[in-house]
Parts: C-alpha cells; structure tokens; sequence
C-alpha cells in the first residue's frame, strides 16, 4: 500500500504513529448492541 497525502503533518512524517509493534487496543471490544464483542485482529491464512 502507498499513501499520498498534500497535507503538512504528512510530508514531515509525522502522520504515522509508531508503538513499538505493540497493539493499541488490548482487549476485545464491545458493539453498540451490548450484547456482541469482537477482537480487534484480524487471522490471515
């Protein structure tokens, strides 16, 4: 994937966020229904 932008913040780079490869969210997480929760990590095979 190749991203392309004009605005300022990301032609100096700092649009990206970096964490170290550590998630961001760490547990699962709640839909507006209440009553569902899914993973925020996606399995590719």
């Amino acid at each position: 994937m190749i991203a392309v932008s004009d605005h300022v913040n990301f032609l100096k780079n700092q649009a990206t966020r970096r964490s170290g490869g550590q998630p961001q969210i760490e547990k699962p997480i709640t839909l507006q229904d209440g009553a569902m929760t899914v993973s925020p990590f996606v399995l590719l095979t």
